[in-house]
């Protein structure tokens, strides 16, 4: 087989179009279009008033060491070396030696705006240990003042922490400015330059110069956020013409844990767009909303317009709640009276605080594109052999299996990534994970670079929705790309999960009432109610059975004699626990209890949302496309653990596949299939051509050439790859692999055939054949690593913040997975 061909890349992209371009497929984007943005007329800005200037001319009287973090009173004088400098003109502070900073601390009022800047750089630091705090500005409020004895004597010493980013990795001078409103209670700003605190250095010095604070008007502040929300909403993608309204005010929004795009409006501002509007019944779609980076409680409403060819046609009063209670206004407004014609829409907004107007479009009710809509199921962690279509008799997932027998079943497919990040990645780019990159933490699926199902849908006139449960299924790994609604609430998990309470306790803002009363699946279906008209691309996402976690009193292993009690699969994961056969054989057999209560959990939740599509004729035989598949399997203590993500190995990479196209008999297929074809076959069962960067194959195809089986995981617990040909396997752990689990061999070869379950290696006792192998799979390296490098630099995605962080060692993931 030529891998060449295989893997062969052209630089086409499929891209969006305002108004969409298939024919009948009448759906204009707002977000997609040329505008206009009309500001207010605005009097005399007031001058931002500075508090401090500081561009250490001499060494400051008013600034103070601190060399230890848990003793902020006590100075080591021989940790922190500080100096004055010039250098072309300018002066500055080298801070070096072990650990320390030097701070300041600068009496401010609470709920008020405040604009800091200054310019730093690292030289040669080396920190000892991982994770490093320093080489960085160091911004905190307290609510306290006075001395630092008496603002330090308590135990909460800050009341909030300014994330600034450091200089560490950057190369010379880098400037750093955040924008910030002081909350009510603060009294007290903290300023410091800061070398390392808590994480001393093995060498290098920081410098520091030109130190501003100042106090700065209110809609600069919303001008600063509304910048860095543009930057975070095109992060992966092309970057707007500065000139372009989108620049300025296109920006992503979540709300009771669901991110829109969204056009992003100051008070008194108005956004103009001219559009052709299509002959049938259009109407005019979105969702309004105060923008939540400024959004605070206020007695005046929000009071969100559209005018058509200066005709007031809507006006929508929101009365300004917390956090927690907000959620997406959805608003339709019909546009019938302007069938055919080209008219002037205006949007605006009038009242206190900023809002946004979420995923607006325009779409032709009398017009469908000729595709049925699509449902895409992924079961996180879910393992082939659990299924009945796939042989098991537990008789826990009546619903898929009776999806299978009227469907397509792919009987050997292949996860082509261990874990969830780089899977999904490929599920949605039709991409091998090396070539999409998105390949660990810090790496953003990006369109620029990568084919998106959910963007080439949307582009053929289709609404497109995700319902996804968060930990790497979210914005901060790039997975909203072209969906016009994200959420990261999971859909089929049962509301008393301990998942909920995480969530909740994390993001007590996007937990309105209605997560807690309203089960994610009837979100699901309240959506297609909404929808049910238009055509849809669904993606649904849940970690029920990836968490073990069934609703209380759904296992049924007691009556079998099972009495263990164990709850939470974490306890045993790996690499958490290191001995070879955590807990005992009783818990392991009851996660196996759990495991299956979960998946029946999930397939009875399923079974309501299929009785639900055909309750409003979007039946499967005719007008739905469904998908059920997953990303990865599970160890089940074959080898000794509970895992995934660590290995290569059969357990974790076989998945089902299980599609059910509406025209087509149902089959079950013995040809292999992998992750990477779903999305070039689903846009193939649609009549669409695949982008020709997806390395995927339509599995639909008469005659398939026969291919490798490909799997990779690339991260900084593990290094592998394998490569299944001819009923034989070959697993490639490089030895120099720098990762917290190192491979303890190099090579591995199974023979399939007799060896199905991958216990004897026959590396050794086949070294010709293994030599082929090796030479097979290193040329699939090559070409793999070609097609990455001809779509150009791999999308670094924004650092997780805490809580987020938070929210994936809660599911497990801990620094990984």
């Amino acid at each position: 087989m030529d891998v060449r061909a295989l893997l062969a890349v052209q630089t086409g992209l499929v891209l969006a179009s305002c108004g969409g371009d298939a024919p009948g497929a009448a759906r204009t984007r707002l977000a997609e279009c040329p505008g206009t943005l009309h500001e207010p007329v605005q009097a005399d800005a007031m001058p931002a008033e500075p508090l401090l200037l500081e561009g250490f001319e001499d060494p400051p009287a008013d600034w103070i060491v601190i060399t230890d973090k848990k003793d902020v009173l006590m100075v080591d004088a021989t940790a922190l070396e500080q100096t004055y400098a010039r250098e072309g003109g300018r002066s500055y502070l080298t801070l070096g030696g072990r650990a320390g900073a030097l701070y300041c601390m600068l009496p401010v009022e609470g709920d008020t705006c405040y604009r800091f800047r200054g310019v730093l750089r690292a030289r040669d630091v080396v920190p000892e240990q991982q994770p490093f705090f320093g080489a960085t500005f160091w911004l905190a409020e307290a609510a306290l003042a006075g001395s630092p004895r008496e603002l330090f004597a308590r135990d909460k010493r800050f009341d909030r922490r300014l994330p600034v980013a450091g200089a560490l990795g950057e190369t010379g001078w880098v400037e750093r400015c955040i924008a910030f409103r002081t909350s009510k209670e603060t009294r007290t700003l903290i300023v410091g330059c800061l070398l390392a605190i808590g994480e001393p250095l093995e060498g290098g010095e920081v410098d520091f110069d030109q130190v501003v604070l100042e106090r700065i008007a209110e809609r600069e502040l919303w001008e600063f956020e509304a910048a860095e929300a543009v930057g975070e909403a095109h992060r992966g993608q092309d970057l707007p013409a500065l000139d372009d309204w989108r620049a300025r005010r296109l920006v992503g929004a979540m709300l009771a844990g669901e991110r829109r795009p969204a056009l992003l409006c100051l008070p008194g501002e108005v956004l103009e767009f001219e559009l052709e509007l299509p002959p049938g019944e259009p109407v005019f779609c979105f969702g309004l909303a105060p923008w939540p980076r400024a959004q605070r409680v206020d007695s005046a409403p929000l009071v969100h317009w559209l005018r058509v060819d200066g005709g007031e046609l809507l006006r929508s009063s929101n009365p300004l709640r917390t956090p927690a209670e907000t959620g997406w206004l959805d608003v339709t407004a019909e546009l019938t009276q302007f069938a055919g014609r080209r008219v002037k829409l205006e949007l605006g907004l009038e009242g206190p605080l900023p809002g946004v107007f979420g995923a607006p479009q325009v779409c032709d009710r009398a017009a469908r594109p000729p595709g049925p809509n699509v449902v895409l199921i992924s079961i996180d962690t879910l393992r082939a052999d659990r299924l009945g279509a796939y042989g098991a008799t537990s008789g826990s997932t009546p619903h898929i299996d009776a999806l299978a027998r009227a469907g397509i079943v792919f009987e050997d497919t292949s996860a082509n990534a261990p874990y969830t990040l780089p899977a999904h990645a490929t599920l949605f780019s039709g991409q091998f994970p090396s070539v999409h990159g998105v390949e660990d933490r810090g790496r953003l699926l990006s369109p620029a670079r990568s084919p998106v199902l959910a963007r080439i849908l949307a582009a053929r006139g289709y609404r497109t929705q995700a319902f996804a449960a968060g930990g790497f299924l979210t914005p901060d790994f790039g997975f909203h790309a072209g969906f016009d609604g994200f959420a990261i609430v999971d859909p089929l998990r049962h509301t008393g999960s301990r998942y909920f309470d995480e969530f909740r306790r994390e993001y007590p803002e996007q937990s309105p009432a209605t997560l807690a009363t309203e089960p994610g699946v009837e979100r699901v279906k309240r959506w297609l109610g909404a929808h049910a008209e238009e055509p849809f691309f669904l993606f649904l996402h849940t970690y029920e059975v990836h968490d073990y976690d069934p609703p209380p009193g759904t296992t049924d292993c007691a009556a079998s004699g099972c009495r263990s009690s164990l709850a939470d699969h974490r306890t045993l994961l790996f690499p958490r626990r290191t001995e070879p056969f955590p807990g005992t054989a009783e818990d392991r057999a009851h996660l196996g209890h759990l495991y299956d209560a979960a998946l029946r959990h999930v397939d009875a939740q399923l079974g309501s949302l299929f009785a639900e599509l055909e309750r409003l004729d979007l039946d499967l035989d005719e007008r739905t496309l469904v998908v059920v598949t997953t990303d990865h399997g599970e160890e089940l203590f074959e080898r000794g653990r509970l895992q995934h993500g660590k290995t290569l190995y059969d357990e974790i990479l076989r998945i089902p596949l299980v599609l059910r196209i509406p025209g087509h008999a149902p089959a079950r297929l013995a040809t292999p299939a992998m992750q990477v074809d779903v999305a070039p076959t689903l846009l193939a069962a649609l009549g669409f051509a695949p982008d020709p960067r997806m390395q995927g194959v339509d599995l639909l195809q008469q005659a398939l050439i026969p291919r490798p089986i490909w799997a990779e995981v690339d991260d900084h617990f593990v290094r592998k790859a394998s490569l299944r040909a001819d009923g034989w396997k070959l697993v490639h752990g490089p030895l120099d692999a720098k990762v917290s689990i190192p491979n303890a061999r190099e090579w591995e070869l199974f023979d399939l055939a007799r060896d199905p379950h991958e216990k004897l290696d026959a590396a050794e006792r086949e070294p010709a054949r293994r030599a082929r192998r090796k030479d097979q799979l290193a040329g699939f390296e090559d070409q793999l690593r070609a097609a990455s490098e001809a779509l150009g630099t791999i999308e670094e995605g924004a650092e997780l913040d805490e809580r987020a962080q938070r929210l994936l060692e809660h599911l497990g993931y801990g620094g990984g997975e």
